[in-house]
């Protein structure tokens, strides 16, 4: 029965947990204090940062888009690219960063899941200012290299539109002179087989005539809305007003939280050492 004995004298009932939290209930309540104490002092310190969103709409020629939107998104993302914008803004800070290879967060691009067309980028700096002037100037740069290759394939398609109306101002001219050649006047022998050749190479030529502008038709549209549509941020660039951070409520919430568990946890920790030694006490007193 001795070893029985032991473990129920080695339990430790919820009643008696209960009452090291009342007995110690200073000591949680001063950790709480120090806790929230720490959460204030760090919101009082940490500089505020502000964020500027801006959603970019990749351009589109003919229906296809300008270039992928990973390709766009990894240029965004570039430290070249990053570099040119830290050094235009005169963020000397980021700039340094940059060339320690540390991008930071100042600017975080990403595609929208639902519209894989579509670019979010989010600036974090210490001003509501400066977010929105990187903000701008990257999709800005980001909107002026993709209106260049727009522009080269804009152009291939406006070549072959006029290659196409040439080959049309050339069936129709061949269609012009068919037509004059039947004319039973301008015929000189009018056999049936010399007039049946006549009609088909016209027929052929009306064929080629409308296929030429069913294409110069397709193609001059694939040159209008929404077929084709620059690169452009889709509204106006939202600034937030308040700092996104430090966040007042989570700071506070975490300071409460912690305070509260490290004073339990040291009411505990005082109470067993407590036990822990007026057992040596027992164990050490005669008889």
């Amino acid at each position: 029965m001795r070893e029985t004995d032991d473990f129920v004298e080695d339990e430790v009932s919820l009643f008696d947990l209960w009452g090291m939290l009342r007995g110690g209930w200073r000591l949680v309540f001063g950790s709480v204090v120090l806790g929230v104490l720490g959460a204030v002092a760090a919101i009082a310190f940490i500089a505020p940062q502000f964020e500027a969103v801006a959603l970019l709409q990749t351009g589109t020629v003919s229906g296809s888009m300008i270039e992928e939107p990973t390709t766009a998104l990894e240029r965004l993302r570039s430290p070249s690219f990053l570099r040119e914008i830290a050094v235009e803004v005169g963020d000397s800070a980021w700039v340094d960063q940059i060339d320690a290879g540390v991008q930071g967060r100042t600017l975080v691009a990403k595609i929208q899941k639902a519209t894989p067309s579509m670019i979010e980028v989010r600036v974090v700096t210490g001003s509501p200012d400066s977010s929105k002037k990187i903000a701008e100037l990257s999709t800005a740069r980001l909107i002026r290299r993709q209106t260049e290759l727009a522009s080269r394939v804009v152009a291939k398609v406006e070549f072959d539109i006029s290659v196409l109306k040439e080959k049309l101002g050339k069936s129709e001219s061949d269609l012009t002179a068919l037509s004059k050649a039947i004319d039973p006047t301008n015929v000189k022998n009018d056999t049936f087989s010399q007039l049946s050749l006549l009609t088909s190479l016209r027929m052929q030529r009306e064929s080629d005539s409308f296929a030429l502008r069913q294409s110069i038709y397709a193609l001059e549209n694939s040159l209008l809305p929404p077929l084709t549509q620059p690169a452009r941020v889709l509204e106006d660039i939202f600034v937030s007003n308040k700092p996104v951070f430090p966040k007042k409520g989570v700071l506070l919430a975490m300071g409460l939280v912690a305070g509260l568990l490290v004073g339990v946890m040291l009411v505990f920790v005082s109470g067993a050492w407590r036990l822990a030694r007026a057992r040596r006490s027992v164990g050490k007193s005669p008889g």
